[in-house]
This record gives structure tokens, sequence and C-alpha cells, in this order.
């Protein structure tokens, strides 16, 4: 774990052995073991020189609740203060100004903006896909009804969007991408995860469903790789076009021309009856 360093020493350590080069310092007046310099350990450092009423935020935060962002690396990291003065000058920290209460959390017991501020927050950051993938995300934890879009903020537009277009029934980001994609070119909306039954009996749940098509596309992850898996799928899939479903599979391959498999699947939604 990070430590501050002072002249007596810390951690049970003197100071020379502290300033010792197997030691690590993430941030100014902060040392750490040189095994523990994760991304994690760096926001822990930070926070022990935080000054008072700051708080992790932005995309930060986003990480230590576990939304899911576009990109991972972590750095610089996002810091908001209720007050200018209160800014510092350290390396590989981003820091933010707001007049706004900070409603806070303490995710992984470090302090951080809540749940509905850093969605609010990620409004001026990501695209309507990547809101929404957010959105989805939050509203499976917290009721819409604590998503306030305050002010002439930027980014609102965006934020209101990606509040009609969630469904806090989305499993997974590339779900909610191709979702909000779909949507976008003007596809009627998909039931989410919906469970598949006939004459009683269930049959499958579809990542996204059109009922009234009789169509499914399904996302094939990693943990569709075993060969049991791969079986049972066979079977599943089997039972439903014997029930007069067709199911359309994806693989990661697909999420990489997402355009081109939007128009797959539009496509073969015409080809079951859609006028669109």
């Amino acid at each position: 774990m990070p430590f501050i360093v002072s002249r007596a020493g810390a951690e049970g350590l003197t100071y020379e052995q502290t300033r010792r080069r197997s030691m690590t310092t993430p941030t100014r007046g902060v040392r750490n073991q040189p095994d523990e310099d994760t991304w994690k350990d760096q926001v822990r450092a930070l926070a022990l020189v935080l000054p008072p009423g700051a708080v992790f935020s932005h995309d930060t935060a986003a990480q230590l609740h576990k939304l899911p962002l576009p990109t991972l690396d972590g750095t610089p990291l996002d810091v908001t203060v209720a007050s200018r003065s209160a800014r510092g000058s350290r390396h590989a920290v981003r820091w933010h100004y707001s007049k706004l209460p900070l409603r806070t959390a303490h995710p992984g017991g470090l302090p951080a903006t809540d749940l509905a501020r850093t969605w609010l927050d990620l409004g001026s950051r990501l695209t309507l896909e990547w809101q929404v993938a957010v959105t989805d995300v939050v509203l499976q934890r917290i009721p819409a009804t604590e998503l306030h879009i305050t002010g002439h903020r930027r980014g609102a537009s965006t934020l209101a969007a990606a509040l009609k277009l969630a469904d806090p029934r989305s499993r997974s980001p590339r779900e909610s991408l191709l979702r909000v994609n779909l949507l976008i070119e003007g596809a009627p909306a998909p039931v989410v995860n919906l469970d598949i039954v006939e004459q009683g009996v269930w049959l499958a749940t579809g990542d996204l469903v059109w009922p009234e098509f009789r169509f499914i596309v399904e996302y094939d992850g990693a943990d569709h790789a075993p060969l049991k898996q791969r079986h049972k799928d066979a079977n599943t899939r089997a039972d439903l076009s014997a029930a007069g479903w067709t199911v359309q599979p994806l693989t990661a391959i697909h999420f990489r021309h997402v355009q081109r498999t939007v128009t797959m699947i539009l496509n073969r939604l015409r080809s079951k009856g859609w006028t669109g």
C-alpha cells in the first residue's frame, strides 16, 4: 500500500529506507513498493494527498464505479475540487472545479463522485453510444429519478438522449453499443434479453429480440468458446429454428465493423417483413 513520507520515516522504515531506488514515487511525497504499481495503487497514492473536500471524478470515478468506457488507460487522474484555490499542480492529474454540491461515494474505499454525478460529468466526454452504455449500467444500480441534467451544461443533449435510449436490461457494453447504432439507423426497438417461451416451454433468452419478426441477434462472446457451450448453443438454436425463430449470431469480429453489422441486421429484419 502507498504511504506518505516524512523525515521521521513511515511504515516502519527510516526516511533513508523510504528513498531507496526500489521504491516507486507515484506522486510527490508518497512512496510505494515496486510490486504495487497498478492503476488502483496510483489512485490510492493520490488519495493520501488530496486537498480537503477533493474527490475523484469523471473518467477516474467511472473506473472506480466499474462503468464501461471506450478507453481504460486511466491517465491522467481526474480530481474535482469545490474551490479553485484548492487545485494542485501534481503530475498526471487533471483538475476540475465545480460550483455544484459534490455528491460523493467511496467505491473501493476511495473518495469519488457518486454514480449520478459521475454519469452527469461523463456527458461532455462520451459519444451518445458510450453514454447509453454507461447509462444502461447506472440504471441497474440507481433509479432514473436520481439522474438530473442540471443547467445548460456541456453534454446535456447527449445525456438527455442517452436517458431515452437506455435499457437497464442490457448485459454488456457491446450489446448496448449495437442497440444504439441500430436505433440511430431507424431500426425498430428490440426487446433486450427477452425470455423466449413457446407453448409454455422456455427455449432461450435472446440478447436483442424482435418478437413481431421472430428474429434474434445473439452475441457469442468468449464464454461461448468452449466446446460444451457451442454444443449447447447449437441445440438451443435448433430448438428456436424449429419454433419458427431466426437467430443471427455475432462474434467479436462483427463489432470491429459496426456499421457493416448494422446494415446486415437491417437487411435481415427487412427479409423478415420489416418495411423500414
